[in-house]
């Protein structure tokens, strides 16, 4: 039986009105592949905290790229190393002003990696200034007792943001310390780098009772800042390493020419390091 010409047009406009649904369906099937593509690809952001903004410097310097911006008070220069995307921020010296610049950029940013460049006293003899420790094992000389065996308290206390334990010794991510020691081969024939013990105190300079407890637990080098970004990656479940560049000798003078020198064989380390990283998050 042959159709009529009202059928014909109700027929056209129901295979338009398929049509029109099917490039939809497609075009929304488009994007959505786009998006899992563009999360599963997405790059790896790696934070760099330089204390002072002598020993930023040259992070900064082979920094390209670079955008400055602000949030929540807070400074920052971000930009690529070696293809990463990176972001610098010169936190000022000492525990209270690196905390709080730390935490904002945990909150702000959220890093794959948040990394500690900053400079040190030598408590091993066998450092000088120019030489780079990679902690290992970092704690606070000044929670707490410090004896001869480590630091203690009469019992570990509950962080009652994660509701665990705070540990008293913080042992550094090992994907990070596998790393940079790959990265340090290269470079172990300029200046030394070890590997070791960094211990935190706010004594400056340190007095000789502390120094003689530091070497007794094995102690290579003494900073300010070292577990406040440690603990703050254990509770925002971020992975951190912290590099100290040996600028004097503990319970000696400190001298701007020794930091800068120290700060930048540090800091070649730090950008060798950076670009061997991942550049996608996983």
């Amino acid at each position: 039986m042959p159709h009529n010409k009202d059928q014909n047009v109700n027929l056209n406009k129901f295979t338009l009105a398929a049509i029109k649904k099917l490039i939809i369906t497609f075009f929304l099937m488009f994007i959505s592949a786009v998006n899992v593509a563009q999360s599963a690809t997405k790059p790896a952001l790696y934070a760099i905290i330089s204390p002072m903004p002598i020993e930023g410097e040259y992070i900064r310097a082979k920094m390209t790229d670079k955008k400055e911006m602000t949030k929540l008070g807070i400074h920052y220069l971000t930009g690529k190393i070696n293809g990463r995307e990176v972001i610098s921020v010169i936190s000022g010296y000492g525990k209270v002003n690196v905390t709080m610049v730390t935490s904002r950029l945990l909150i702000s940013f959220k890093p794959n990696a948040i990394i500690l460049a900053e400079s040190a006293g030598a408590v091993s003899d066998q450092l000088k200034i120019g030489d780079v420790v990679v902690g290992t094992t970092l704690f606070d000389a000044d929670f707490g007792e410090l004896t001869k065996t480590g630091p203690s308290l009469p019992i570990l206390i509950d962080n009652p943001t994660n509701h665990k334990k705070e540990p008293m010794i913080y042992e550094s991510d090992s994907f990070l310390i596998s790393v940079v020691k790959k990265s340090a081969i290269e470079l172990n024939d300029k200046y030394k780098i070890i590997f070791g013990v960094i211990a935190d105190s706010d004594f400056l300079p340190n007095p000789a009772w502390q120094l003689t407890l530091l070497r007794k637990n094995k102690v290579n080098a003494i900073a300010m800042d070292g577990v406040p970004v440690t603990k703050l990656g254990w509770l925002f479940q971020t992975p951190s390493l912290v590099f100290h560049c040996i600028a004097n000798i503990a319970g000696q003078p400190i001298k701007d020419s020794d930091t800068a020198l120290a700060s930048n064989n540090m800091n070649q380390l730090v950008v060798k390091f950076i670009g061997d990283l991942p550049i996608d998050a996983t």
